[in-house]
C-alpha cells in the first residue's frame, strides 16, 4: 500500500515540475526577445504572434503632432534562421526576411486589400498579382495617403490633408483591428487634436512587411537574432519553414 501510494504522488508531482520547467523556460525565452525588442516599442507575444506598438509625439507647434507606428507579423512567414546584418551611419541595421509565400500568407494579405475599399479599375490586385509583386526581389505591396504643402496668403508653408485622408484613417483602423494572425505595418501622423479621421495627415499600410531592427552594434544585432531564433524554436513558429 506504502508502494501505491508513493507512485501515485511521484506521477503526480512530477508533471507538475515538468509543467513548472516549460513555464519557466517558455517565460525566460519570452522575456529576452521582449528585451531586445523595448526600444522599438510596446512588445507582446502571443505566440507565433509578434505585436509593436509605438508613439512619437512631435515638437510644440509642430505641424506633425503624433507619429504611430503599429507592426503585427505572423512569424512563421519569415526566417528566423537566417538574418540579414548591415552598418549604416546611425546604427546597425538587423534584416528579417520574409519567407516563400504561401497560400496562408496570401490570405492575409488579401484581407487587407479587401479592407482598402478600392475597385477592380483602381486596385487590380488578384493573388497572383500580389505574388507577383512580394516574390520580386525586395518587392513590396503598400497603401499610402499623402499630405500637401501649401503656402499661406503670409508665405508660410503648412501641411494640408489629402481629401481621401478620413477614408485612410477608417481603413488603416479596420486593418489594424484585424485579429491575428496577420501581417502588416501602419504608420500614420496626425495634425494637432488626437488621433482622427479629421486629424490625419499621412498614412501608410504594408502588407507582409520585411523587418528590419536598428540596434548599436553587430553584437546586439546577433544577440537579437538568437532571442528571434530561440523565440522561434520554442514556439514551433519555424516547424513549416523548409
Amino acid at each position: 500500500m506504502k508502494n501505491i501510494l508513493i507512485g501515485i504522488f511521484s506521477a503526480l508531482v512530477l508533471p507538475a515540475i515538468y509543467f513548472l520547467w516549460q513555464f519557466s523556460a517558455d517565460h525566460r525565452v519570452n522575456s529576452e526577445l521582449i528585451d531586445e525588442l523595448k526600444q522599438e516599442g510596446l512588445v507582446q507575444l502571443d505566440g507565433c504572434n509578434l505585436s509593436i506598438s509605438r508613439e512619437v509625439e512631435g515638437e510644440i507647434d509642430a505641424p506633425i503632432s503624433l507619429t504611430r507606428i503599429i507592426t503585427k507579423v505572423d512569424l512563421r512567414n519569415y526566417d528566423l534562421k537566417e538574418f540579414g546584418i548591415r552598418p549604416t551611419a546611425q546604427a546597425i541595421i538587423l534584416r528579417v526576411n520574409r519567407l516563400p509565400l504561401r497560400e496562408r500568407t496570401l490570405e492575409q494579405v488579401a484581407k487587407i486589400n479587401d479592407l482598402s475599399g478600392l475597385s477592380a479599375e483602381q486596385s487590380p490586385l488578384d493573388s497572383e498579382s500580389i505574388r507577383k509583386i512580394l516574390e520580386a526581389e525586395n518587392g513590396s505591396l503598400f497603401y499610402r495617403v499623402m499630405a500637401e504643402v501649401v503656402s499661406t496668403d503670409s508665405g508660410e508653408q503648412q501641411l494640408v490633408a489629402h481629401e481621401d485622408a478620413p477614408d485612410f484613417y477608417e481603413f488603416a483602423t479596420a486593418v489594424e483591428e484585424l485579429p491575428s494572425p496577420i501581417s502588416f505595418r501602419s504608420t500614420t501622423t496626425f495634425a494637432p487634436g488626437g488621433p482622427s479621421a479629421d486629424t490625419l495627415l499621412t498614412g501608410e499600410i504594408i502588407p507582409l512587411p520585411f523587418l528590419e531592427f536598428a540596434v548599436a552594434s553587430n553584437d546586439k544585432a546577433k544577440e537579437l537574432a538568437e532571442a528571434f531564433g530561440a523565440y522561434a524554436k520554442r514556439n514551433h513558429c519555424q516547424i513549416l519553414n523548409r
